[in-house]
């Protein structure tokens, strides 16, 4: 993988700009995996919170979505029919 020393084309002005602006990017965050942070995010109440958002929201769009064609199937013939055929 290419880091900021092998890109020849930068100036040591240049090159200084890009690693201070990738540790500026990187901030606290460790590129280490631990299992404690998946611990932690599962322990955490938020997580489940926007999760419960995001069912709310996107199970009826697309329930709508995947049953419009069967409803308009069911429904267009007797929405097409004469309404002579349709008394009780």
């Amino acid at each position: 993988m290419a880091n900021e020393n092998s890109a020849t084309f930068l100036s040591p002005r240049e090159r200084d700009e890009v690693e201070r602006r990738l540790q500026e990017d990187h901030g606290h965050l460790s590129n280490d995996f631990d299992m404690k942070y998946v611990w932690q995010a599962i322990k955490d109440w938020k997580i489940y919170i926007f999760m419960f958002i995001c069912m709310a929201g996107f199970c009826p769009i697309y329930s709508f979505a995947l049953f419009l064609p069967t409803i308009i199937k069911c429904v267009l013939p007797l929405l097409s029919s004469p309404p002579a055929t349709n008394k009780c």
